[in-house]
């Protein structure tokens, strides 16, 4: 992802811990554990169209992701 400006790096890091709160097993999780595959997941699927995607779309993207299931893939991908 292209280096965010210092308030869209406020919006995902805020999107990114109500996705963490919200999940119902965070795999002793850390947000500093999610936010670089929810980086790449927006550069993926969202801000490489769209660079300047507004607050709303990216908290409604990060929203949209499914909490466990992005705890489970994150866990294991640390082992």
């Amino acid at each position: 992802m292209n280096k965010p400006s210092e308030q869209t790096e406020k919006w995902i890091v805020e999107a990114t811990r109500r996705l963490l709160a919200r999940a119902s097993d965070d795999r002793s999780l850390t947000i500093d554990a999610l936010l670089p595959r929810v980086r790449r997941a927006l550069d993926k699927y969202l801000t490489r169209d769209d660079p300047q995607a507004s607050a709303t779309t990216i908290c409604e993207f990060i929203d949209a992701l499914h909490a466990d299931d992005l705890c489970l893939i994150v866990a294991c991908e640390r082992g």
